[in-house]
C-alpha cells in the first residue's frame, strides 16, 4: 500500500513563501506533510550580500543544491565558496549559515530532512 497514491507536481510560481532579512524569499515547494514526513524542500533567492545569521538546527538536517549564483558558507569554524551545481550537506546540531557573496541574486534548493513540520516553523522564524 502506498502512502501517498499520487505524485506532487508544484508550479514555478506555487508555495507559501516569506520575505526575510535583506529582502531573502524563502518558498515551501513541498512540506513535511506532503511526503510523510520523509523531507521538506525550500526555494530560498537571496540577494546579494543577504543571508541569514547563523543558527543551529537541533531536530532536522540540512542540505542546499545551488541553482544559480554563488555562496559562502559557514560550517563551525569553515567557510567554502559554493557555485552552481555544488551540493551542502548540513547535519544537525552545528552552528552554520550561508551568505550572498555573488553581485546578483542566488537561487538555491533547501532539503530539510529528518523532521515533520520543521519548514512551517524555520517560515516563522523568519517573519
Amino acid at each position: 500500500m502506498r502512502l501517498f497514491p499520487r505524485a506532487t507536481f508544484v508550479a514555478p510560481d506555487e508555495g507559501a513563501s516569506v520575505w526575510a532579512f535583506n529582502g531573502d524569499r524563502y518558498t515551501v515547494k513541498v512540506p513535511s506533510a506532503g511526503t510523510g514526513g520523509a523531507f521538506a524542500l525550500m526555494e530560498a533567492v537571496i540577494p546579494p550580500l543577504s543571508g541569514p545569521p547563523l543558527p543551529i538546527h537541533h531536530k532536522e538536517d540540512e542540505a542546499f543544491y545551488i541553482v544559480d549564483g554563488e555562496l559562502e558558507v559557514v560550517d563551525e569554524d569553515r567557510t567554502v565558496n559554493a557555485g552552481p551545481g555544488a551540493f551542502v550537506w548540513l547535519p544537525r546540531g552545528g552552528r552554520h549559515g550561508f551568505r550572498n557573496i555573488s553581485d546578483k541574486h542566488t537561487k538555491i534548493l533547501m532539503f530539510f530532512l529528518d523532521v515533520y513540520g520543521i519548514e512551517w516553523a524555520a517560515l516563522s522564524a523568519l517573519v
